[in-house]
């Protein structure tokens, strides 16, 4: 299955966050799903997200739309986010 990985600043986490933690419904819209958090250890208003992406064609038409430059102002996005679509590689089990 496919995932992204988005990499970007926000102005400030805590805001930032609460548009995050509401957009569920907005994800699934996108087929995301299963997103995953972290934050840079030296810098707490840069975040990483993860994600499992079901349909790459739609995402994509979804990062070059004005919804997602106006969601990404709105929310609080300080810089130009890094985004990876990555196909996963299965690894030998031990």
């Amino acid at each position: 299955m496919p995932h992204v990985v988005i990499r970007h600043k926000v102005k400030d986490f805590d805001a930032w966050k609460k548009v995050f933690d509401a957009g569920d419904e907005f994800r699934a819209s996108l087929t995301l799903a299963n997103p995953r958090l972290f934050r840079m250890k030296d810098d707490p208003n840069e975040v990483v997200l993860l994600m499992e992406l079901t349909d790459v064609p739609r995402y994509r038409a979804h990062l070059a739309s004005d919804r997602h430059r106006e969601r990404a102002k709105l929310s609080g996005v300080a810089d130009d986010p890094d985004f990876f679509i990555l196909d996963e590689v299965p690894l030998p089990r031990a």
